[in-house]
This record gives C-alpha cells, sequence and structure tokens, in this order.
C-alpha cells in the first residue's frame, strides 16, 4: 500500500491497514494475474502565476476507467514550482491487461482556494500502454493544457510510474523519517545544538510526531513484515541533494538551496517493507503463469 496512505501510529499489520482503503477490494479476491499502477509525485514545473498570495498547488490522479476513485495529493504553498519531498505514491489496483492498454492515466493540478471552489491550473494524461516495461519506476515528464486544451508553456508534471502487480504493490509500505539539523556561527550545522523551543532531532513524514532519537520514530514491524530495503538516504526530488533548507522546523516550503535566513535543515530516510503473506502469493501466481505458458509452448 501507498506510503501516503500509511499510518505513523500503528505498524502495519496482515490487513487493510488505513480506513481510507477499506473499500478497495481485498488482494485475497484478485485475479492472480491482477496488476497494479503507481505514481510517484515529485514535483511541478512552470505552472502559472496565481494573484498576490502566489500559487498553492496539489495534483489529483484518476484512470480513466475508473474516475470515480480519485487520488489527492497534499498543498504546497506559495510556489509554481512545487516539490513533494519524499515524493507522494499513489496506486490503483487491481487493474487488468486489457485496462493498460485501453486506460489513461489523469493528471490534474489544481490551486486551492481559501473560499470557495478550488480552481483547475492544468490536466495532463499518460497512456498506460506507454509504460511498457513491468515493475521498474520510469521518470515520466507530463505537460499541461488549460482549461480550454491549450498547452501551458514550460508547464509540466514529474511523475515516476510503474506497472506491476497488484499483490506487491498492495503488501509494499515505504516508510519515512526527516533527519533535522540547526545552523549557529559557533557550531556549524548539528544536531546536538538545538533550540529549546525546537520540536526535535526527528520526525514522521507528516511532522505530527516528534522525537530525540531515531528509535523514538521507527516503527516497529507487524506480524508477516520484513525489511526489503533497509534504512537509507534519499535525496530530494529534482536536485538529487541529499539536504534541503527552511527558517523553521515547521516551515511549510523548503528550498533545495541555502540562504541567508536558513537556519534549519533536514534529509529523508527511507525504508521499504514487505508482507511476505502477499509476496509469497504473487510469487506462486508467477510461478503458475510460467508453467502454463511453458505447456503452451511460450
Amino acid at each position: 500500500m501507498g506510503c501516503c496512505c500509511s499510518t505513523d501510529d500503528a505498524a502495519p499489520q496482515d490487513s487493510l491497514a488505513n480506513p481510507l482503503l477499506a473499500e478497495e477490494q481485498h488482494p485475497e479476491n484478485f485475479d492472480k494475474d491482477a496488476l497494479a499502477v503507481t505514481a510517484k509525485l515529485k514535483g511541478c514545473k512552470g505552472l502559472p502565476s496565481h494573484g498576490f498570495a502566489g500559487l498553492s498547488p496539489y495534483v489529483k490522479f484518476a484512470l480513466t476507467n475508473d474516475t470515480d476513485k480519485k487520488k489527492k495529493s497534499s498543498v504546497k504553498s506559495r510556489t509554481s514550482d512545487p516539490v513533494w519531498a519524499p515524493p507522494e505514491l499513489f496506486e490503483f489496483y487491481p487493474v487488468t491487461e486489457e485496462d493498460i492498454v485501453n486506460s489513461r492515466l489523469i493528471v490534474s493540478v489544481f490551486h486551492r482556494e481559501l473560499i470557495g471552489k478550488d480552481d483547475l491550473v492544468g490536466d495532463g494524461i499518460v497512456k498506460l500502454s506507454s509504460v511498457n516495461e513491468r515493475e521498474v519506476f520510469r521518470s515520466h515528464r507530463v505537460p499541461l493544457v488549460d482549461k480550454m486544451g491549450d498547452p501551458i508553456d514550460s508547464c509540466h508534471v514529474n511523475l515516476d510510474i510503474k506497472i506491476g502487480c497488484a499483490f506487491t504493490a498492495y503488501g509494499t509500505e515505504e516508510e519515512y523519517l526527516y533527519e533535522y539539523e540547526r545552523w549557529d556561527l559557533v557550531n556549524g550545522w548539528s544536531s546536538d545544538h538545538l533550540l529549546p523551543t525546537d520540536p526535535g532531532r526527528w520526525s514522521n513524514k507528516e511532522m505530527t510526531k516528534w522525537g530525540q532519537t531515531f528509535e523514538e520514530l521507527q516503527k516497529d514491524l507487524g506480524k508477516g513484515w520484513e525489511v526489503e530495503e533497509n534504512w537509507r538516504i534519499t535525496g530530494r526530488p529534482g536536485s538529487g541533494m541529499a539536504w534541503e533548507f527552511a527558517v523553521g522546523f515547521r516551515f511549510p516550503s523548503w528550498f533545495d538551496k541555502q540562504n541567508p535566513a536558513v537556519r534549519v535543515r533536514r534529509r529523508v530516510w527511507r525504508r521499504i517493507v514487505v508482507n511476505m503473506r502477499y509476496r509469497s502469493h504473487r510469487d506462486k501466481s508467477t510461478s503458475e503463469k510460467k508453467t502454463n505458458d511453458e505447456k503452451c509452448g511460450n
């Protein structure tokens, strides 16, 4: 299940861990060849400005074969070049091979209005049939068109897209933690000289839980879950730099370059955990498909 839908106060369990996913079909009912479409939102570039207050963009995703199941990103404040660090993950499953041939991923960027209806900035389309490789993320630059269908100059959404096994998608979690440091004239960058008012050296991705040690924030593995990729530092989308900078720990906008006003920086740690029950189900289905193909002479 996608990291953007995971909860931070409970370890993953061998069940639907998030109520937002409660209406999704349970993998026990998936067809053995069921697929998943996974999109990682990294950022947007060149979005048009929006008045004095600036643009507050977010992105919605849907598949053309089932537009009722829309998924929405978090909102970024006052920027025409938003970056989601870490990238936000959006998954659609189960889908079929026929869906892949005939469906498209709709990518819609909106501006959040404080009063009234949110304003559509632009739409983009990705043909799923153009995603040739399976189980591998590939980068896509999705150009946007305005409400009239006219291209918006130098404006696009940066995505990584993968088509793969639905069992793998359902039984995989990406977990993220932030590590923070503060700068001062005496010590330079350090996490050992934070201010008494600073919330902590570590936080979860949503910045709702803080702690002084990594162990305070790391979730215990639930039953049946194993680490596929252990904790490692990931770079900021677009720049690849490990650190990003802001004027405060809870500041809504973070930047890939340091400036004189910056006194705080953070970097992202990620690990990937898998539910072996669904990974085993995936491996069994793959083995059965290979055996049937061999019998048919494929």
